[in-house]
């Protein structure tokens, strides 16, 4: 297993990776650089500046792709940068953002919101955005919402909050039709040598793998909340992973750089990341918006 850079971006805040099979590459974020980018394998990086922080993005099934930013979710065509509003939930106030996302078999778009208070009040909630443009409350009371991944057939999310007061996972029954989540238990607490469940995502045996932010590696859980791997990553914040390729057998991990102690000892900080071979992983569904 190799852990490789890929490209020279670095990010402040990088986020939010998703693997686009139609143009063979990865789009991710920089949250406070306020920016989407998409970077090709062999390491040729665009972006695109949109003026407020930008917590997570989506492909859609139209090609272009579904954006969360700091006021709204978003539909983007990203070579030409047009954009145009889908919505956001009633009564989304401005002291907040949204932060992760992910998508479930019916299309649906899942994303958190989180305060933008630097004492992270628990005010932050999951929301369903449905293909009509429906919105559904899921949960709320979250610090910083993240971790968001969906087992492979559909009826069990994820979702963390990887606040420093929390640092916990939680397994929840989902029913992706109805817009519920039926039941919601602990599925694993992080010590601090794990550091804090971040970005996530579910793999073909549907394994549960994390990002350990402030870890320096990636963790992966099976059902059963047992740990069975971690992968080194070399910087202190990897953020969020997402399997892609061909035979989406490669990882590709974000990073963040603000923050990091000693920044000198780690020139990759805020980095993109290929980890391979791995066990293959799920395809994200398009959002069908």
């Amino acid at each position: 297993m190799q852990v490789t850079r890929i490209g020279n971006h670095l990010a402040s805040v990088g986020e939010s990776p998703i693997w686009d099979a139609r143009t063979q590459s990865i789009y991710w974020v920089d949250i406070r650089g306020q920016r989407i980018l998409r970077t090709a394998l062999d390491g040729r990086t665009d972006s695109i500046e949109l003026g407020e922080p930008v917590g997570s993005v989506a492909c859609a099934v139209d090609g272009k792709v579904i954006a969360a930013l700091k006021s709204g979710v978003f539909k983007l065509a990203f070579d030409t940068a047009e954009i145009e509003l889908i919505g956001a939930p009633p009564g989304h106030p401005p002291s907040h953002r949204f932060n992760d996302a992910t998508t479930d078999s019916h299309g649906n778009f899942l994303v958190g919101t989180m305060s933008l208070a630097v004492a992270g009040e628990p005010s932050g909630c999951l929301y369903q955005l449905r293909p009509g443009g429906q919105w559904r409350l899921l949960l709320e009371g979250f610090r910083t919402i993240n971790g968001l991944a969906v087992s492979a057939d559909g009826t069990t999310l994820y979702v963390s909050d990887s606040h420093p007061l929390e640092r916990s996972v939680w397994r929840c029954e989902y029913d992706g039709e109805a817009g519920a989540i039926r039941r919601r238990e602990l599925f694993v607490r992080f010590n601090d040598a794990m550091g804090r469940p971040d970005g996530a995502a579910v793999d073909a045996d549907d394994r549960y793998w994390v990002a350990g932010n402030d870890g320096w590696a990636v963790h992966c859980f099976t059902p059963d909340g047992s740990v069975c791997q971690s992968i080194p990553i070399p910087v202190q914040k990897p953020s969020k992973l997402a399997f892609g390729d061909a035979d989406l057998r490669t990882m590709f991990v974000t990073s963040i750089s603000a923050g990091v102690t000693a920044p000198a000892g780690q020139p990759d900080a805020g980095a993109l990341f290929r980890v391979s071979p791995v066990a293959p992983g799920l395809a994200i569904p398009p959002v069908a918006l």
